[in-house]
């Protein structure tokens, strides 16, 4: 999940974008290219903003996002830009020298990532689903005292999916996804809420994430606040490396429209 070694993909990231972003127009509702486009839409609820962190015994990483919606108002089924960019920190096992020796120890490396992708929302009664198609980058550097360094950076195209269905006026349903396709990395969730109060709600939640080197899966619970403020999530359990124990981790999101 964290480890990230050279390599490529067969017909090179551009081509993969290109066939990923052809992929998405094709599903796309027939009528949008059958109108003219409507005017840019600048006013209020065109955008959307979040925030977010995350910390367990092995990282901590941080993150931002934009997103816009040209044609419609944010919450609108219709077209969405959007870019995200973070980064952090994580331990791994490698080799320094302590003593005069080389010996196997535990390191600290970081990494960041910029992503930009081009999606469309759809709604279909009480289900709302996005799928957005993009380009990743990603950067990974070794701890200082590495014996053995070795930077990494690419770009690699990414697909991201993400659904929203409302159960009852007491229940929903979230599920999200994202696949980036050189390093095969995967990230999953899902969650169950009960609206406990108007602007609140809780509930557990699942996850899976890794890559070709590593997966890694999580269990916990969150509380939901929506309302004036926006959205924002709390989420923490236990999560666990294939390689390692398990260990707690905590989680924060925030989210808001304007």
């Amino acid at each position: 999940m964290f480890s990230r070694r050279s390599g490529g993909s067969r017909g090179g990231p551009a081509g993969q974008i290109a066939a990923l972003l052809a992929a998405l127009c094709l599903v796309l509702p027939s009528s949008a290219s059958s109108q003219e486009p409507p005017p840019l839409n600048w006013g209020r609820n065109a955008f959307q903003l979040w925030s977010g962190g995350d910390y367990s015994e092995r990282h901590w990483s941080a993150w931002a996002g934009l997103a816009y919606s040209p044609f419609s108002a944010i919450s609108n089924p219709g077209f969405r830009l959007r870019v995200i960019a973070g980064g952090g920190q994580f331990h791994y096992t490698g080799y320094a020298i302590e003593g005069g020796k080389i010996v196997e120890t535990t390191l600290k490396g970081t990494s960041d990532f910029v992503e930009g992708a081009i999606g469309y929302q759809w709604q279909l009664g009480s289900w709302t689903m996005k799928l957005y198609g993009g380009a990743l980058f990603s950067e990974t550097r070794p701890d200082a005292f590495d014996v053995l360094p070795k930077s990494t950076s690419r770009v690699q195209p990414k697909i991201t999916f993400e659904n929203w269905i409302n159960l009852s006026p007491y229940y929903w349903v979230n599920v999200d996804g994202s696949y980036a396709t050189t390093d095969r990395d995967y990230w999953s969730r899902a969650r169950l809420g009960w609206r406990v109060h108007r602007v609140l709600s809780a509930g557990p939640e699942i996850s899976a994430e890794g890559n070709r080197y590593i997966d890694a899966w999580r269990a916990g619970i969150f509380v939901r606040y929506d309302g004036t403020w926006g959205e924002a999530v709390l989420s923490g359990g236990v999560a666990e490396e294939e390689t390692h124990s398990p260990a707690a981790y905590l989680s924060l999101n925030w989210l808001g429209r304007f």
